[in-house]
């Protein structure tokens, strides 16, 4: 057999490997890649599709392994470098990955997502001011990536820039309505400050898009207890732990009485339900460590 024909019959292999890949069949894109480094085994290729595959099942370890020996064999390409640094990042490993995206950007200075990823790995390390940098190098490259806004509004938010925080919000919707995130992250800022209206709004839009995010109902449960609206905070905390258990939800709700209680005998209701509730979380060996425990301001990308 020729070297002509066993490369055109190895592309032809490769091909039908991401044709598996984007269909969800994970595994048949496996085998053909296997099969592909059995024959050629510096085919760079191959070992990247199947470092992806290792990353989507969580497999991280192999994932960087995968994507190394890929580099080993194409030195040269900038979105091997930017995919290991996603993986490494994964995996927590923050330096290094910002290493990977800085190789990315030496070989191609002109990719916006690579910019976008090192963006997401600073804010991660707390660098909110270099984190912006790469938003906005992102959005000179490619000036319609929403995702980028939502995530530089969330970097501004971190400096507690809260009005710059929504023009990005209000930005990133524009490109992109349907991003439950940005209307999420928009209505943490509102609720920052003080502009509880804006904020529950916010976080029904978000909920709209997205029914089962559960950090919208706590959230929107938080800005109803800021209005004193205990009785419609409780229904929200409820939603979120059906949706998410999360024990310091659970225990903020049970807790949670109305400001003011318009008689004895609401005093006496209350004060057997918040009884009867501790009693519950007593039974569940839940720690009654954190009552007010904050979920995490889930960002894109």
């Amino acid at each position: 057999m020729s070297s002509n024909t066993l490369q055109f019959d190895i592309d032809g292999e490769l091909s039908k490997a991401l044709k598996y890949h984007r269909s969800g069949q994970l595994e048949k894109a496996e085998r053909i890649c296997k099969n592909i480094l059995e024959i050629t085994p510096h085919h760079s290729a191959s070992w990247h599709v199947l470092g992806i595959i290792a990353h989507e099942t969580g497999k991280n370890d192999a994932a960087a392994n995968h994507i190394k020996k890929a580099i080993e064999n194409d030195p040269q390409n900038p979105f091997l470098y930017n995919n290991l640094g996603m993986v490494l990042q994964k995996q927590g490993k923050l330096n290094q990955a910002i290493r990977c995206y800085q190789n990315a950007v030496q070989l191609n200075p002109h990719i916006a997502g690579v910019y976008y990823n090192m963006g997401n790995t600073l804010r991660d390390q707390g660098k909110s001011d270099e984190a912006i940098s790469c938003y906005q190098k992102t959005l000179q490259l490619k000036p319609d990536y929403a995702e980028a806004y939502n995530n530089m509004g969330g970097a501004l938010h971190d400096q507690g820039k809260l009005d710059e925080a929504v023009s990005c919000y209000q930005k990133a919707l524009q490109l992109k309505p349907g991003i439950a995130e940005a209307h999420n992250n928009m209505g943490i800022a509102f609720q920052d400050e003080g502009k509880s209206d804006e904020a529950i709004s916010c976080y029904q839009k978000a909920l709209e898009i997205d029914p089962s995010h559960a950090e919208a109902y706590k959230n929107m449960g938080d800005a109803f207890q800021d209005q004193g609206k205990s009785d419609e905070a409780i229904s929200c905390y409820q939603k979120a732990l059906e949706i998410e258990p999360d024990p310091g939800i659970d225990v903020k709700r049970c807790l949670l009485l109305p400001v003011i209680c318009r008689s004895n005998v609401s005093i006496q209701k209350y004060r057997k339900q918040i009884i009867e509730q501790i009693e519950s979380l007593q039974n569940s060996s839940l720690r009654l460590k954190d009552p007010y425990h904050s979920c995490p301001k889930t960002v894109l990308g």
